[in-house]
């Protein structure tokens, strides 16, 4: 083979080896930062396009030998074919890992968000729970001192019903104290009256048997008997006012002959002896008296 054929495989070797090297830092460079990398490759762009012209001109040839410098030419414009693809496969390469970044960047923030959120609701989960146990806490709380106002307000009630009960059985007690003490005053009040009138009568029958007896000796001083009255008796009803004077006198029963002489008798003086004594007076004003000799 030529040695101009080897010197150009040669180059186009190198050529490719430093299109793949290029792709590869490219690759590096668009993961490394976009935006640095995209004005970088415009750059490079634009050099490598300048390093296809020069190669152009120094594979020129301008010899009398037309189908060398056509072969020539055609085995120059292969590897810049290449270089151009290669270029346009970067470009392409480029912008997939540009969008296949920013998707993963999208992601990981849809991620990093999500997990935000995660952590958010999960907050407000614990916040949510944490409350409604206070929540329950306090109203078991305000459950638990009303039950103790309401136990406190019943032990209220009960001590004092147990004190108006006290209350009540000591004013019973007393009531029935009270009660057996006027009873037993009454029926000392009444053995009293009983004696009294007790007394009283016996005064009264006492002064009533002495008008009687005075009434009767009067009767017999003024009674005219020759003796033929012996043995006979005459019961004679007397009614009295209350000086004594004789309002009527009637003959109830015994000798006829008697009971006429001892009206007259009963009669004769102007008065009889009677009480003062109102009560005693009382059982005299209509008084009977047995004539018997």
């Amino acid at each position: 083979m030529p040695k101009g054929n080897d010197k150009k495989s040669e180059n186009k070797r190198a050529q490719s080896s430093s299109s793949n090297k290029a792709v590869k830092n490219t690759t590096r460079e668009a993961d490394a930062n976009p935006s640095d990398f995209f004005r970088a490759s415009i750059v490079k762009s634009a050099l490598l396009h300048g390093l296809i012209l020069l190669t152009l001109l120094v594979s020129f040839n301008f010899s009398s030998k037309p189908l060398e410098f056509a072969s020539q030419a055609q085995a120059s414009a292969q590897p810049v074919q290449e270089i151009v693809q290669a270029t346009f496969v970067d470009s392409n390469v480029i912008e997939q890992n540009k969008r296949e970044k920013a998707q993963a960047q999208a992601a990981a923030r849809k991620r990093q968000q999500d997990a935000i959120r995660e952590k958010e609701k999960e907050r407000d989960r614990l916040r949510k729970a944490e409350n409604a146990r206070k929540k329950r806490e306090q109203e078991a709380q305000k459950e638990q001192e009303r039950v103790e106002a309401e136990q406190e307000r019943l032990n209220a009630l009960e001590r004092e019903r147990q004190k108006e009960q006290e209350i009540a059985e000591q004013r019973a007690q007393q009531e029935a104290m009270q009660e057996q003490l006027a009873q037993e005053m009454a029926e000392q009040l009444e053995r009293e009256q009983q004696a009294m009138q007790a007394a009283q009568n016996r005064k009264v029958m006492t002064e009533l048997e002495k008008y009687q007896s005075l009434i009767t000796q009067t009767i017999m001083r003024n009674l005219n008997s020759d003796g033929g009255f012996k043995g006979k008796k005459c019961k004679l009803n007397v009614k009295l006012a209350s000086n004594g004077l004789v309002l009527e006198v009637k003959a109830l029963e015994g000798n006829d002959a008697l009971c006429r002489a001892a009206q007259t008798a009963v009669l004769r003086p102007s008065t009889l002896p009677v009480s003062s004594d109102p009560l005693v007076f009382e059982k005299m004003k209509n008084l009977n008296i047995i004539v018997e000799l």
